[in-house]
């Protein structure tokens, strides 16, 4: 009998906890035992409280779970209990020292060598029965939640701090303690994770985590309950290394050291698992590749064994034969050319003979009958005896090859006889390669350029400004286009007609440069003969046009000149002294004609308004084109401000005006218009010069006959006229176009035939009008002095006639003939001498302008009116007098003479 029975004790609740240690041997797992003890002793009576203490964790009695005494201390196993029957208390203490020794015994068993063997045998069945990788890693995390009774178990992958990114592969749970999620979803790397793997990787073996070992991470902790955890990384033979984990999320567990090397085997059982797996999918992988290029690909690959059964191929034979393996069952070289056939049987003539033979090219005939160029290459196989078993061979179609070295010869070829000079150079303009017309042209062999720089060898434009403009037009993506010219080894010189242009990568940079020249040496030297024999022409057009005018004009004056030496009434020297000026007016009017139009008479510009300007003008023109036509006038009332020569408008609406007549023979109208306008871009028409801005328009119309279409693009060409020989010059309107180019201005013309033509003249409106008007042709006043002049002119006649002028004016005139005589004179009379009107290009070797200035170094106050006929360019330097005070531009009349002199005179300083 039991010492307790007999002492107020239910004998039936004693049997049952005695019963309860004795049945521990049954239970298979701590979850089950803990809801076995905990149902014993929910059946002590009158037990109203018990508490038991494992580790130091109180758990209540209505709140054990399983696994809450999992593994626990079983040294810190402690008992708190409120009882109404006292006699239970006593073995209540009896039953849990019972459940001690036990718990030790079952503890003991569980890490013996009999359990280890038996849970790896349980990995091992796990991992063999596994069909599959994803069902491996399944199995395996199934394996460890139940050997260790965990809440989770997973993979992580890969264990890299150095990776962008981690997932999960695979991940097993209870159901109420979810974790990541599992699926292969990938996170970012980031600082906590990171440092967790580098940790983890630095040790060799599992890492604990809870009570008896490292703190569980915080953020583990909060996001996935875990209070306890096993963890350790696994080094795959293949691959980066993974990290395998368990969580403990019920109680915050005590992981022993029985477990941590059984979780340790585990581990590296399932790295040699994940070896084999990851190298048999990385072998389905390559066979896939390889299936993917010998499928894909323009190659093919064929075996010839050698104790006979002829070629077998791959699937790659269809795109380029044609036809399928199965089709190419006759001899291989039926496919191939005949004329290439000795290629062939070359190659597989040294394979069978057991030579390793090279490869070979040669042209087959498609199953569509088109032609295709291979390249055959083979290796011998071997047993290990050393005897020859089998031929392996690649096939690879090189047609693509073989048409563009084709094309590649076509092009050397074409450069190398092309007749035009051909240069390569790097991005800073160094020679790389000539072609032979190159060294042919310049006599410069390859070897003495490369490395030289190809503007070098230019004289003219500099080789400075050759790379610069170069430059300015490869930066803007555009070929560049010049004249260069050279000069040869031998000394000779060359014009060249030069195109240089980027030479572009498959991405669309310049690496090099292509120079391609030709000689144009011979068409230069023929263009200048071209030029003076227009020239010539020129000049010949001139003498028919304007000479007949010139002679009108000599007529005019010598015939009148002559009636003054006969006995004439007043009023009819008068009439005979008019016609001479208006006749010697008429030619300097002509002259000026002839200079407009080359451009070599400076516009002398100033603020006016055209309106103004024109007014006086269009008074005129009653009397110059006859009472036939009918002038009517337009001008805009706002006013046309503008800053021009009034003399070049005046000429320039005289030559419409005239041009209009002409083309009204028997009368009709002229009208005369001007208007401000605004262009905008979308009106200008590039092709006239046209472009946006604020303008004045001046626009003569006429009724008249019209110009024909096909004259209409030449009427601005100078010496074109549609009139009789000497009936024009063909310069009027090449005056006016010269005239509205100075002024930076365009023309453009509108006519129809037999219903007339329209002038438009666009001159740039002038906004800085100071409110200068201009008064039209006036008389200058005319007025004389008593100071002393030195007049210094070559032409005789010219020089008699300024000092009968100056002389009937009340001065005081001394003359010379030259600028050495001019100085006699001004020795002897320096004193009184006010002002010298000399011409400045006389002969003696003393220039006006040299007289010029030496007599002002010697008298500072001298008074200095220089006058010539040469244009600007013959002047040079001094070409900036015209339009001052100290100028007179011949011809001149006797007004405008006495008018700049009095001028110079008075001016102050």
């Amino acid at each position: 009998m039991h010492p307790y029975v007999g002492k107020g004790i239910d004998p039936t609740v004693l049997e049952q906890l005695m019963g309860a240690v004795a049945d521990l041997d049954q239970i298979s797992s701590d979850s089950e035992l803990v809801e076995f003890l905990a149902g014993r002793l929910g059946e002590v009576p009158g037990v109203t409280f018990c508490r038991v203490s494992l580790g130091g964790s109180r758990v209540a009695r209505g709140e054990l779970r399983p696994g809450e005494i999992q593994n626990r201390q079983l040294a810190s196993v402690e008992l708190e209990f409120q009882t109404l029957d006292c006699a239970y208390e006593a073995i209540l203490d009896s039953f849990f020292k019972l459940l001690l020794v036990a718990l030790e015994h079952r503890a003991g068993r569980r890490g013996g060598h009999w359990y280890f063997l038996q849970t790896m045998d349980r990995v091992h069945r796990a991992i063999q029965s596994a069909q599959s990788l994803e069902e491996l890693l399944e199995r395996v995390l199934g394996c460890l939640m139940s050997i260790f009774d965990s809440d989770r178990a997973y993979l992580l992958f890969p264990a890299d701090p150095n990776s962008d990114y981690w997932e999960v592969p695979m991940e097993c749970t209870k159901p109420e303690y979810p974790g990541a999620g599992g699926g292969g979803q990938r996170f970012a790397m980031d600082t906590g994770t990171a440092q967790a793997i580098v940790s983890l990787l630095a040790v060799d073996g599992p890492v604990k985590f809870g009570p008896n070992g490292y703190p569980v991470p915080p953020e583990v902790a909060e996001n996935f309950g875990t209070k306890a955890g096993l963890a350790m990384a696994i080094y795959p033979k293949v691959g980066r290394p993974w990290l395998v984990a368990m969580h403990q999320c019920s109680f915050a567990r005590s992981w022993t050291d029985q477990e941590a090397r059984l979780f340790q085997e585990v581990g590296r059982r399932l790295s040699d698992a994940l070896t084999g797996w990851t190298i048999y999918r990385e072998m389905q992988a390559s066979e896939r590749r390889f299936r993917y290029i010998t499928e894909g690909t323009s190659d093919f690959l064929y075996s010839l064994p050698v104790g006979g059964g002829g070629r077998s191929y791959s699937p790659g034979c269809l795109k380029v034969t044609g036809y399928t393996p199965q089709e190419l069952t006759g001899s291989w070289l039926e496919l191939v050319l005949p004329e290439d056939r000795s290629q062939s049987l070359g190659l597989e003539s040294q394979a069978l003979d057991g030579n390793d033979p090279s490869p070979v090219e040669y042209r087959i005939r498609r199953k569509d009958g088109g032609v295709r160029w291979l390249s055959e290459a083979a290796v011998l196989l071997r047993d290990p005896a050393g005897e020859l078993v089998s031929v392996e061979g690649v096939v690879k179609d090189i047609t693509a090859l073989k048409l563009a070295e084709e094309r590649l010869r076509k092009l050397s070829r074409a450069v190398e006889q092309c007749p035009a000079s051909i240069a390569i150079t790097d991005l800073h303009g160094r020679i790389e390669y000539v072609n032979p017309k190159f060294t042919q042209l310049t006599g410069y062999a390859l070897e003495s350029l490369v490395g030289t720089r190809l503007p070098d060898l230019s004289l003219e434009p500099s080789p400075s400004d050759i790379a610069r403009l170069a430059r300015q037009a490869l930066v803007a993506g555009q070929d560049w286009h010049g004249e260069v010219h050279t000069r040869c080894q031998n000394g000779q010189l060359l014009w060249e007609l030069v195109t240089l242009s980027a030479i572009l990568d498959q991405q669309g940079r310049a690496t090099h440069l292509l120079a391609v020249s030709e000689d144009i040496t011979e068409r230069k030297r023929l263009e200048g003969e071209v030029r003076q024999a227009q020239k010539m022409e020129a000049f010949g057009q001139l003498a028919g046009g304007v000479a007949h005018d010139f002679n009108n004009i000599l007529t005019v004056i010598q015939g009148n000149a002559s009636l003054l030496e006969m006995e004439l009434s007043e009023e009819e020297q008068s009439r005979a002294v008019a016609e001479i000026l208006h006749s010697s007016d008429h030619a300097a009017r002509l002259t000026r004609q002839l200079l407009t139009f080359s451009r070599r008479q400076k516009a002398e510009r100033k603020e006016l308004d055209l309106n103004q300007a024109l007014e006086p003008l269009t008074k005129m023109l009653h009397r110059l084109i006859g009472e036939h036509i009918e002038v009517t006038t337009d001008y805009t009332p706002e006013g046309a401000p503008i800053l021009a020569d009034p003399g070049m408008m005046e000429q320039l609406v005289m030559n419409l005006a005239i041009n209009a007549r002409d083309a009204m023979p028997g009368g009709g109208s002229l009208t005369i218009s001007t208007r401000r306008v605004h262009l905008q871009e979308s009106e200008c028409d590039l092709s006239q010069g046209a472009r946006p801005g604020e303008f004045i328009r001046l626009q003569v119309s006429d009724s008249g006959c019209g110009i024909a279409p096909q004259n209409l693009p030449k009427i601005f060409e100078p010496f074109f006229t549609t009139k009789e020989v000497g009936k024009g010059t063909g310069l009027g309107l090449a005056t006016v176009f010269g005239i509205v180019q100075q002024h930076q201005g365009w023309v453009s013309v509108s006519s129809q035939l037999d219903q007339g033509t329209c002038f438009s003249v666009f001159l740039p409106m002038h906004k800085g009008s100071t409110g200068i008007k201009y008064s039209g042709v006036g008389r200058e006043l005319e007025q004389g002095g008593q100071e002393t002049i030195l007049v210094v002119e070559d032409e005789p006649a010219l020089r008699e006639m300024l000092v009968g002028i100056l002389r009937s004016q009340g001065y005081r005139v001394w003359a010379a003939e030259s600028g050495v005589a001019a100085l006699r004179l001004w020795e002897a009379h320096r004193d009184s001498i006010e002002l010298l009107l000399t011409d400045m290009v006389m002969p003696g070797g003393l220039s006006g302008l040299e007289l010029g200035r030496r007599l002002l170094a010697q008298k500072p106050g001298l008074r200095v009116l220089y006058s010539t006929g040469y244009t600007d360019e013959l002047l040079g330097d001094a070409s900036s007098l015209r339009g001052s005070t100290g100028f007179l531009e011949k011809p001149y009349d006797r007004r405008k003479l006495l008018t700049r002199v009095r001028a110079c005179l008075d001016a102050p300083g």
